[in-house]
């Protein structure tokens, strides 16, 4: 078997995101879903309520698992026996970030190869950090468009609340 881990923070999970899964699953036998917590950055949501709103907009998606961790990236590829990292790739600036996170897992873990897969042409403006942004403007309903109906149906409860 392959297997393969997509970590990030998830907050919230976008269509961007859920388009690298839906790929990356196609590509491995399993891949495992983390949702990483840094303790020095501050969150929208928690890393629970980001782990269910990703499981639930991946449940038709038989072969991935979804975690949460706070554990270094490279030390979790080693823990769940993956082979590869899955990294989403949007712009330019992603990519070197990306080539440089990658440098450094693989210092972490020789057995780690990072992989790069592209959303579709329509999510590649797709961000979390632009969601957080919209969502601070409680009238403002653009925000839906970046995210799945489950995640839409799940965020839109708690503002009731």
């Amino acid at each position: 078997m392959v297997n393969a881990l997509f970590a990030g923070s998830f907050d919230p999970p976008t269509l961007g995101h859920l388009d690298v899964i839906e790929v990356a699953s196609q590509l491995f036998d399993k891949l495992v879903v983390v949702v990483a917590t840094n303790p020095d950055k501050k969150y929208m949501f928690t890393a629970e309520q980001r782990k269910n709103m990703l499981a639930d907009m991946t449940e038709h998606v038989s072969n991935i698992e979804v975690v949460s961790s706070v554990c270094l990236v490279a030390d979790l590829a080693r823990d769940y026996k993956t082979d590869f990292l899955v990294r989403g790739l949007r712009a330019t600036s992603d990519y070197e970030y990306e080539l440089n996170m990658s440098y450094q897992n693989r210092h972490l873990n020789k057995d780690i190869v990072t992989i790069g897969i592209f959303p579709k042409q329509e999510h590649i403006h797709i961000s979390s950090s632009v969601v957080r942004n919209l969502l601070t403007f409680r009238e403002d309903a653009r925000w839906k468009q970046y995210l799945h109906p489950s995640v839409v149906a799940f965020i839109d409860e708690l503002r009731r609340h």
